[in-house]
């Protein structure tokens, strides 16, 4: 972003000219988008590759005697190099115009599983809420994509209480016209934080849009 301060002209000097014309340069805008794709792609392909031998080296460490926090360590770790490798395969399923892998699972199942990443996630002095609909929530999506979804919403709400507090997440259902209606399911997370300010509140849903300082990975207020 401009920071508003005032233009300067350059002293002038010699001016170095190239064409864009000539062989191997694009000649629009969809080459270009191509060409980045295949970088991306391969990009992508040899992370992958990376990953493949550090979790088999994780795997070894699995074989070694380890107390219970080295366990808990190493389940953390083997969860993150496997999620990179689920994101590296979006990238490429990006670039090939792949559709995404939607499965039928239970809400509940996909949320109560992921407790111990999303209590790490939250640091010792944030506590983390459970509540789970005391029914089965029988939903078809990508359970990867719900995941890296709650990891982040977890993350910005710890980050945006100051000191302690904690992160409620609960699983909903609402059926429409009684008992015999079609059934809505959803997930709400929740923080005791102060809340955002109104003129934050206004541009929270605005693609890129931080208040976090320079080097946080996540964006969100």
């Amino acid at each position: 972003m401009d920071g508003g301060g005032s233009s300067r002209s350059a002293p002038a000097g010699p001016v170095l000219s190239h064409s864009l014309t000539g062989p191997g340069v694009p000649e629009n805008q969809s080459q270009r988008v191509e060409i980045l794709g295949r970088m991306a792609a391969g990009v992508a392909h040899e992370f992958n590759n990376l990953l493949t031998i550090a979790l088999g080296s994780l795997e070894q460490l699995r074989r070694q005697s380890l107390d219970e926090r080295g366990h808990m360590q190493l389940e953390r770790a083997e969860w993150s190099v496997r999620q990179a490798g689920r994101l590296a395969q979006q990238v490429l399923s990006f670039v090939r115009r792949e559709a995404g892998e939607p499965k039928h699972v239970d809400l509940n199942v996909v949320v109560g599983e992921f407790d111990k990443i999303m209590s790490h996630a939250a640091g010792d002095r944030t506590r983390l809420v459970l509540e789970l609909y005391q029914e089965p929530l029988p939903v078809r999506l990508d359970p990867n994509q719900l995941e890296l979804a709650l990891l982040n919403l977890v993350r910005n709400a710890t980050d945006a209480m100051s000191g302690s507090g904690a992160v409620t997440i609960r699983t909903v259902a609402h059926r429409s016209n009684g008992s015999e209606g079609q059934q809505t399911v959803g997930v709400s997370v929740s923080d005791t934080g102060s809340g955002m300010p109104p003129e934050i509140v206004e541009r929270a849903t605005t693609s890129f849009f931080t208040t976090k300082p320079r080097g946080k990975s996540d964006c969100g207020w």
